[in-house]
């Protein structure tokens, strides 16, 4: 069973994992010190919560639309009711006999399912709540191709409080959540840079709509630095795993090699960019080339 990876996941698990561990530990000290360990009440206590589970669980599928969580939370609810079925028949067959071999084996049985079919649940309903967050951060992957349509500010407006505020909001209530640093460190460089650029975006939109054509090069770029940024921002809701090898600084350093030297690219092969003036390129240019030389060393060391 792996370990959480996020907060609620860690608070719901741990209290049951507790209980099925001094249910063992029950039965272990009685059995040491020759005497029947009366097991049906800390049995009864691990029930009422596995049949919580279970009628919130259900409850949960009913209500939602996610086909995924449909499908992968069924079975982890029948793992966990058969476990406790698993922990009542232990208890009846080691109230009868302390060596009971096969009781002794559904008391193990029964907890390990427990403990990993609780986990299981927990794992389905967390991952369908990640994947209501990605879905609101494809909706500004979607607005974005759209910003290119936008004909006045009312439309500027509603791209931003609908989409990108939803995200930021959503995002920084997830890594808030998240147990492994690297994960909420992912996403709290996320936000801070959606952030950043969202003003500098609706800057550029609003030059492209009230000067010449431009002012596209300098609003398409702003545009692709959204893009790339809640990208990563998906990719990061995504991990869950510390041992994850893109999910520290390397994938990072690879990806703004990439998304700078094309733009270099562009740069160079577009002279008119000289003569727009577009200060939210030119002035940043110094700051990116720094930024990539910094890429390209940390690359070279990782080889």
């Amino acid at each position: 069973m792996s370990s959480s990876h996020s907060k609620t996941i860690g608070r719901i698990l741990d209290p049951v994992a507790q209980q099925v561990s001094k249910l063992i530990l029950l039965f272990e000290d009685g059995g040491t010190a020759g005497d029947t360990p009366d097991l049906a009440n800390r049995v009864s206590v691990v029930k009422m919560a596995v049949d919580n589970l279970v009628k919130v669980g259900y409850e949960t599928i009913r209500q939602s639309s996610d086909q995924i969580l449909k499908n992968d939370m069924p079975p982890a609810l029948v793992r966990v009711e058969e476990a406790s079925v698993f922990l009542q028949d232990a208890v009846k067959l080691l109230s009868r006999d302390p060596f009971s071999t096969i009781g002794r084996k559904k008391l193990i049985d029964g907890s390990r399912g427990i403990l990993q079919g609780t986990w299981a649940v927990l794992v389905a309903f967390d991952m369908s709540e990640v994947r209501k967050i990605v879905d609101c951060c494809k909706a500004v992957l979607e607005m974005l191709n759209t910003v290119p349509d936008i004909k006045n500010f009312p439309e500027l407006a509603d791209f931003v409080k609908v989409c990108v505020i939803k995200v930021l909001i959503v995002v920084d209530e997830r890594q808030d959540e998240l147990v492994i640093k690297s994960h909420a460190e992912l996403l709290q460089r996320g936000i801070a840079q959606v952030k950043r650029i969202t003003p500098i975006l609706i800057s550029s939109i609003k030059l492209y709509l009230n000067t010449t054509q431009q002012r596209k090069c300098n609003r398409d770029y702003f545009l692709r630095q959204m893009s790339d940024e809640i990208h990563e921002i998906i990719r990061g809701l995504q991990l869950t795993s510390s041992d994850d090898p893109y999910s520290l600084g390397d994938y990072n350093d690879l990806h703004l090699i990439g998304r700078n030297s094309k733009f270099a690219d562009e740069w160079l092969a577009n002279p008119a960019v000289k003569r727009i003036g577009l200060h939210g390129l030119i002035s940043g240019l110094d700051a990116r080339v720094n930024q990539l030389v910094n890429a390209q060393q940390q690359v070279w060391t990782f080889f």
